[in-house]
């Protein structure tokens, strides 16, 4: 699996949590007899505001711990916390084919403010599962990554920075500086450890 699509499970698996979660504590009952699932309670979790909920306080540890461990394994996808960004990926993600949540069929997608649970799991344990499959594509993400051969290479965010490797430097290796990362630049932070 491409690191791209590890990113793109890792979304998809956190969308459906935050909306098993909101399903779990804020549903409602649709006038032909579905399950709706408000859209604003699942972007609450998804922002991390659960400051803003009265009742969060009271609920049990084991909750707390869950939605902490999908926080943790979604530390670096900052983009659901956004509310444009969280609604316009669970749009997408509600017209997918294995969606477990729907938008309803009376609804236009644009207007929608609540979708459609289209499952029949139970709660509690379809947002653990979900969690952990969440916990797995992190661990998918933070694996060893293999160090780069001789040759022209190029990294960093949209590809900004090359390095070219020499072929002269056959079985070297990338020793790390056991620094943490840090905001100074590569030369500054690891004349930190000479």
């Amino acid at each position: 699996m491409e690191t791209g699509e590890v990113h793109e499970a890792l979304q998809r698996c956190a969308i459906a949590a935050y909306l098993a979660l909101s399903q779990q504590y804020f549903a409602f009952e649709t006038v032909d007899g579905r399950c709706g699932v408000p859209l604003d309670f699942a972007a609450m979790f998804a922002a991390r505001r659960t400051d803003v909920w009265g009742v969060w306080l009271s609920l049990p540890r084991a909750e707390h711990e869950r939605v902490g461990r999908l926080w943790q394994a979604l530390r670096q996808e900052g983009d659901l916390a956004q509310p444009e960004t969280f609604r316009e990926t669970v749009l997408e993600y509600a017209v997918a084919p294995t969606a477990l949540f729907r938008i309803p069929e009376e609804s236009n997608a644009d207007e929608a403010h609540w979708l459609v649970a289209c499952h029949a799991q139970e709660l509690p344990a379809l947002a653990e599962h979900l969690v952990q499959e969440a916990e797995g594509y992190r661990a998918l993400l933070e694996r060893s990554l293999p160090t780069a051969g001789e040759g022209l290479w190029t990294f960093g965010r949209d590809r900004l920075y090359t390095v070219e490797i020499p072929a002269g430097e056959k079985g070297a290796f990338v020793a790390r500086c056991g620094c943490a990362p840090s905001r100074f630049s590569r030369k500054r932070h690891c004349r930190a450890k000479r």
